[in-house]
């Protein structure tokens, strides 16, 4: 993508009670327990920059 621009204001959906959910509201409110933890490092810190709207990464 070398730019995008956009215009157009659009109205978000309603909120749908079956996909939005907190967690406790499944499985008849009861956490899942058999997850295993989930860690995303970048010890060099991330490969783009943010700047506001913009978004800088490399290529």
């Amino acid at each position: 993508v070398i730019e995008f621009e956009d215009r157009k204001l659009v109205p978000l959906p309603p909120a749908d009670p079956l996909r939005n959910y907190t967690p406790g509201e499944t499985r008849g409110g009861v956490d899942r327990s058999d997850v295993k933890p989930l860690q995303i490092i970048q010890p060099e810190g991330p490969s783009f920059r943010v700047n506001g709207y913009f978004v800088e990464w490399q290529k």
